[in-house]
């Protein structure tokens, strides 16, 4: 799990100065021209775009940190991604595979040329082949806010938290505010 982690960062970070030399330089998109005192010409390379990548979350379901692979496709107004995961997990005689899909569907805003806030809904399911619970399904929906930062034209960094959360667990009902979050480090075709 931490050789994942570090893997995570390395991409994100190390890799930026490998793709940031090697980008096309931006043409202003300013149809028409925009009046005074508002936002500057947007570059064309952040209006949005297909990705995938690693997302890190807190306290999803059983684990406390979970690693999702997602994809995705945002713009200038509009998001959505959805990841997935695979866990084996062990407590004492007790074993269980999960399989944990995650979703967000939301909408954005333009903050800054490559910075933009995203807010809407989340859920999430998890298949359980265990003997750990006895009940429905566990799953959690939720709502979220965030911040998205394009860095380069090719690489995305986006932190969610989740202001409120519902979440179902064999018997459990759980109500949770602004306790988790998400970090999503994304290639932006």
């Amino acid at each position: 799990m931490n050789i994942f982690k570090s893997l995570l960062f390395f991409v994100c970070f190390a890799s930026l100065q490998l793709f940031a030399d090697s980008q096309p330089a931006c043409q202003p998109v300013c149809n028409p021209p925009p009046p005074p005192r508002t936002y500057p010409c947007v570059c064309e390379c952040y209006c949005g775009g297909f990705t995938i990548g690693i997302s890190a979350a807190n306290d999803d379901f059983v684990s406390s940190t979970v690693n999702f692979l997602t994809v995705g496709y945002f713009d200038d107004y509009f998001t959505v991604d959805v990841g997935a995961n695979y866990e084996h997990l062990q407590f004492g005689s007790a074993n269980g595979d999960f399989c944990t899909v995650k979703s967000h569907l939301g909408l954005r805003n333009r903050l800054w040329q490559n910075l933009f806030v995203s807010y809407g809904a989340m859920g999430a399911v998890a298949a359980v082949n265990n003997n750990f619970f006895f009940g429905p399904r566990p799953y959690r929906v939720g709502a979220f806010a965030g911040l998205d930062l394009q860095v380069v034209r090719h690489w995305m960094l986006s932190f969610k938290i989740y202001p409120f959360e519902y979440e179902r667990i064999a018997d459990d009902k759980i109500y949770r505010v602004f306790q988790t979050g998400t970090i999503n480090c994304s290639y932006v075709f």
